[in-house]
């Protein structure tokens, strides 16, 4: 009998024929994952916003490019909450885990695989709560950036725009960084708005962003449920500074800074930045949107019926994987799909 696991994932920092490798934490970066290798296998791409000539578009990008590597002729081994250690140069030790780090397996010793790509992995649901009742052309879903997500893309930035750095964010250098009042994070703001409008040959991708579609705010899933989408650095930051706002000043205000300290210095310290900058998103999180602000630039037709169906699943969740996921319990979902057993002249939900 084939063991539990994950369609194109072979070396991993986990096992995915051991129950505790299908907790909530690893799957949802795990199952993206398997998701682009399975498409990339399908001979297709990934739906990929980026910037041309100075705006974000839809266009696509192979696996291949989006990992830097091809999963289809090189062992690969998929790092799970890892260190991208090429960027140890940037932050030294304040250097913090990221979702995915791509690396080309040394399968005589693993630990000493060359890591090619970090990721940050977003697996949302489509439609989310805000555009649920929105014509289905107008679902979006919510994307949500952690505050640890920045100082990995100021140092994507870095990489990307290498030499040319300092003279991009020239007009940042002179910044009095300490206190800083939000009409000069406004400034800052504008300033990378319009360096990353100008990195159409350099950028490089960034996020993984996997979406499962459903019934409206019903559990059950589409015929046609999954697709992959991926955002480069560049397009990430045009989007999320486009939208303005007091919630995306501190988010700006800490990335210019690493910046800026790597022009100067060659290098920075997120631990330091983070207290000097303090975080004003909400519940812990750097920023979140919801649909209505993702859906304008992830509009395609993979969003309105997602190419991946439902049926498809068992070809990605191997040897009954399934069977060891471990759904969140939550007090609502319990009553949503026991509802018949509890209130009168009400079906259960669970079919």
């Amino acid at each position: 009998m084939d063991k539990p696991g994950l369609f194109g994932i072979e070396y991993s920092t986990h096992d995915f024929s051991e129950e505790r490798s299908w907790g909530k934490n690893v799957f949802t970066n795990a199952f993206p994952t398997s998701l682009a290798c399975y498409i990339n296998h399908k001979g297709l791409k990934v739906n990929y916003l980026s910037i041309e000539d100075g705006e974000i578009v839809v266009s696509d990008i192979s696996v291949p490019e989006l990992f830097s590597i091809d999963p289809e002729k090189t062992n690969i081994r998929y790092e799970f909450e890892a260190r991208h250690e090429p960027f140890r140069k940037y932050l030294g030790d304040s250097l913090e885990k990221i979702d995915l780090v791509i690396s080309k397996a040394n399968i005589e010793d693993l630990g000493t695989s060359k890591q090619c790509r970090p990721l940050e992995i977003k697996f949302t649901v489509l439609p989310d709560s805000n555009t649920a009742k929105k014509d289905e052309e107008d679902w979006g879903c919510e994307l949500v950036i952690r505050p640890p997500t920045i100082p990995y893309l100021a140092c994507s930035l870095a990489e990307s725009l290498g030499s040319d750095l300092e003279n991009q964010i020239s007009s940042l250098l002179d910044f009095e960084w300490w206190d800083l009042p939000d009409e000069d994070k406004e400034e800052i703001q504008l300033v990378l708005n319009r360096v990353v409008r100008n990195m159409e040959t350099s950028q490089t991708p960034f996020i993984l962003q996997a979406v499962w579609r459903t019934g409206g705010q019903s559990p059950d899933l589409s015929e046609s449920c999954l697709d992959v989408f991926a955002w480069s650095n560049a397009a990430l930051v045009q989007f999320f500074t486009e939208q303005g706002g007091h919630r995306t000043l501190s988010a700006s205000a800490r990335l210019a800074r690493i910046l800026v300290d790597i022009a100067r210095h060659g290098k920075s310290d997120w631990n330091v930045v983070a207290k000097d900058h303090p975080n004003t998103g909400q519940g812990g999180k750097a920023f979140a949107f919801n649909g209505s602000r993702t859906q304008p630039y992830m509009r395609c037709d993979s969003l309105r019926s997602p190419r991946i169906g439902k049926m498809e699943i068992s070809s990605i969740i191997l040897g009954n994987g399934q069977k060891l996921l471990k759904p969140e319990r939550r007090f609502d979902a319990s009553l949503y799909f026991n509802a018949g057993g509890i209130f009168p002249g009400t079906d259960d939900q669970s079919h």
